[in-house]
This record gives C-alpha cells, structure tokens and sequence, in this order.
C-alpha cells in the first residue's frame, strides 16, 4: 500500500512538472515575434563635432562596443533580423577649424567592433564659428560612400547636428556644388527601396526642405543649439530599429 502511494505521487510530480514546462514553452513561443525580413545594413553616422556637441558623442562613445548587438535585440522585436552590418563615421566642423571633416573606412561588425570604438573614441569636439556647420558637404560624402553592392543591404545615414547646414561649398571630397546636385545623387546614387536618411537635425529650412522632398528622409526634431542633450541612446536605437 506504501509503495502505491509513492508511485501515484511520483506520477503527480511528473504530471506537475511536465505541465509547468508546457506552460513555460507556450509563455516564450507568444513573445517570439516572427521574422518577417532578413538583411545587411551599411550605415553611415554623419557627426557634428562642433563644440556644443559633447553630449552626443559622448553618447556615441559610450554606447560603441553595444551598438551592433543592441540594434540586432531592438530589430529582433519588431521581426527583423540584421544579418550583417558594416559602420562608417564622418565627424564634420566647420569651414575655420583644422580639421572640416575626419572619415573613416567601414567597419564591419562584431568582427572590427574595438577598431570602430577606437576610431570614435579619438573624435574631438571643438570649433564652430557662427551657427551653420558643414552638414550639406557632410551628407555628400555619406551619400557617396563606397556601399555594398549587395542588393540585399539597407544603405542608412545618420546625421546629428544642433544647427543648420551652411550651403555645399564645392570643396569637400565629394565636390558636390549645390542643393539640387545633392538631391539628384540621393535619387540617382542608392536604389529607393534600400535607402535610409535619418536625421537628429532642428526644425529649419535646410533640413525641412530634405525632410519634404526627399524619399525615406526622416527628421527627429531636436532643440536648436542644445548639443542633442534631449536626444539618448535608446532614443537613437527606437528611431533607426523603426526605420531601418
């Protein structure tokens, strides 16, 4: 008769356990979310490095070594899936400071995570003179960026910047004249359906006029003169996993 009793406790344990891994396995499968696309991402970070914007790219250097893995989670959550991602940096200034522009190479993620983090760690914010900055002759040369030629990679720019863009000046590397030569190698340059401008940028002329008229331009608006201390970390991965 004992040993009967431990049998049928022994069976209710079992029943008991297998039904509460039951429960556990439903509980993950309803927070799965399906992937409905996989791709490749280039992405190009278009940087104001003027003085007003340590905030932004302490930021940007805090985060370094966390950006690709914490993208692919926030991706993941919305059924997107990055299967590979390469990341470049053009740090912009102003016309009277030494250094108008640094750029770097791509770097491809996770392998080249430390050289990305090294490259960004090395950026300075310093200079600007009066309130435009070189933003337009930035985004030039992100435009012009050697991206994959895989059709099945996302090209995305980001830009930060606190203040409006002075004209395109002609003389950065991509010799890029004026507005309207910039907006015909937008249209020209990157297939429409892979292309992504994001834009941390204030409410003004030079970046509405993008934000109106140029396809899969997005603008987050941001306080003029404010360094982007409004803008955070999680703030940029909600905006680039959403539009990416």
């Amino acid at each position: 008769m004992k040993g009967l009793k431990v049998i049928l406790v022994l069976t209710y344990v079992i029943i008991i356990l297998l039904l509460l891994l039951s429960l556990k396995k439903c509980n993950n499968n309803a927070h799965t979310i399906p992937i409905k696309e996989k791709f490749n991402a280039d992405v190009v970070m278009c940087i104001d490095c003027t003085s007003s914007m340590s905030s932004i790219i302490g930021t940007i250097k805090n985060n370094a070594l966390n950006f690709y893995p914490d993208i692919k989670k926030r991706c993941v959550e919305q059924g997107k899936e990055i299967l590979s991602m390469r990341v470049k940096v053009i740090a912009f200034r102003d016309f009277c400071d030494e250094k108008p522009f640094e750029e770097s190479s791509f770097y491809s993620f996770p392998e080249q995570e430390k050289e990305f983090k090294s490259y960004v760690h090395d950026l300075k914010d310093y200079g600007g003179g009066d309130e435009p900055e070189r933003a337009y002759d930035a985004l030039s040369m992100a435009i012009q960026s050697n991206w994959s030629n895989n059709p099945n990679t996302r090209k995305v720019i980001i830009l930060w910047t606190d203040v409006p863009s002075h004209p395109l000046s002609g003389t950065a590397n991509s010799g890029i004249r004026d507005f309207d030569e910039l907006t015909s190698i937008w249209n020209t340059k990157l297939p429409k359906e892979s292309k992504r401008l994001i834009m941390f940028a204030p409410s003004h002329a030079t970046w509405n006029i993008i934000e109106n008229n140029w396809d899969n331009a997005k603008r987050h608006d941001v306080t003029t003169g404010g360094g982007l201390t409004d803008v955070d970390y999680n703030e940029i991965l909600k905006t680039l996993s959403e539009s990416i």
